[in-house]
């Protein structure tokens, strides 16, 4: 029998009211109601689901407590997307092919998902309409933090993305402060990696290397 809940889900730190919910996300929609892992879409065939042990930690590391809106970017099923309407206030799911933004719409409105918007755009550029986001999740790897997705985050949003290239990446939780963003890694992992636009020059105050 394929267990509620992933291995390490006990293993959260916090034993409190963030770790209860997250058992409840995962009591609500058991892995078995997304039994269809392969993305059949040719515009998104170079993605993957997060890895199920990275899931608790990732989900825990968003702090989300039900009234954020959040941004997920090339997830390769909707089973992250339906974990997030548990926990979140509001929910972008941006998909590269209109008619699987259409296919996954209607499964998670079947699954009782109100508070989703699947829409059709380029995965990179994000979903400015909906900005400012308290999280947005990558679901596939990127040899630095696209500027975009930093623009679209809020002020101590934070920013979950697998960093580095084809052969391995680290999961990072950024989180955006006034002039930086600081950092947390959660795990490696070995995502596929999103095509998409060249990067924009950002808005967003910026550390690093110039490569507009």
């Amino acid at each position: 029998m394929e267990p509620l809940y992933p291995p390490n889900l006990a293993a959260c730190r916090d034993t409190g009211s963030s770790t209860r919910r997250l058992h409840a996300a995962f009591r609500r929609f058991p892995r078995s109601l997304f039994a269809r892992a392969a993305c059949e879409s040719p515009q998104e065939a170079d993605l993957d689901a997060f890895p199920e042990h990275l899931l608790p930690p990732l989900l825990e590391a968003l702090a989300l407590t039900g009234r954020e809106r959040v941004l997920e970017i090339g997830s390769a099923t909707s089973y992250l997307t339906a974990l997030l309407s548990h926990l979140a206030g509001e929910v972008y799911s941006v998909s590269a092919d209109p008619a699987l933004a259409e296919e996954r719409a209607r499964d998670l409105s079947a699954l009782g998902c109100g508070n989703v918007q699947v829409v059709h755009g380029t995965l990179r550029a994000g979903w400015p309409l909906g900005a400012p986001y308290q999280a947005v999740i990558v679901g596939a790897g990127v040899p630095e933090v696209p500027r975009e997705l930093v623009d679209q985050l809020d002020l101590q949003g934070r920013l979950i993305v697998p960093i580095g290239d084809q052969n391995a990446q680290m999961l990072e939780c950024l989180r955006k402060r006034k002039d930086a963003l600081s950092s947390e890694t959660l795990g490696g992992c070995r995502m596929k990696m999103l095509a998409g636009a060249p990067r924009s020059r950002s808005s967003y105050p910026w550390t690093g290397r110039d490569t507009a």
